[in-house]
């Protein structure tokens, strides 16, 4: 005798971009009906839907799920958190004579900027300036 048709579901963040975060929603069961709610004014009917959320914040995601008429509601919150879309630009210029470059960030918002001369040296701000100790190819 079935008394529940389920107790729960799982989920795997499938893809995590810039603006964008997408949910492998998977219930215990593929048996019966489906309908989930993801919280952000969207539903589906599928079993095992995936999800994209556009907007970051805690979503109620509702799922009832019912089998030979019998019904279950399970309500989970989510974070969806959505990566920022840094992109930096810098500026650079280079001495010849004395080895010496200058980086500096083009439009400075964020409140640390970390740069890799690719010769062991590692240095930190918005603006800053290195010389080379010897002459070679740096990444």
């Amino acid at each position: 005798m079935m008394t529940q048709p389920f107790h729960n579901y799982s989920l795997d963040s499938v893809v995590s971009t810039t603006n964008v975060e997408t949910f492998q929603f998977i219930p215990e069961s593929n048996m019966g009906s489906f309908s989930w709610d993801f919280g952000d004014g969207t539903t589906s009917t599928m079993s095992s839907p995936s999800h994209v959320f556009t907007s970051g914040g805690i979503r109620n995601v509702q799922l009832i799920h019912s089998v030979q008429g019998l019904t279950d509601t399970v309500s989970n919150l989510i974070d969806v958190s959505l990566q920022s879309s840094c992109r930096p630009q810098f500026d650079m210029s280079y001495d010849t004579l004395t080895n010496t470059i200058v980086v500096s960030v083009a439009n400075p918002v964020a409140a640390n900027y970390a740069w890799d001369f690719g010769d062991g040296v590692l240095g930190n701000g918005s603006v800053y300036t290195h010389a080379y100790q010897n002459n070679g190819i740096f990444m």
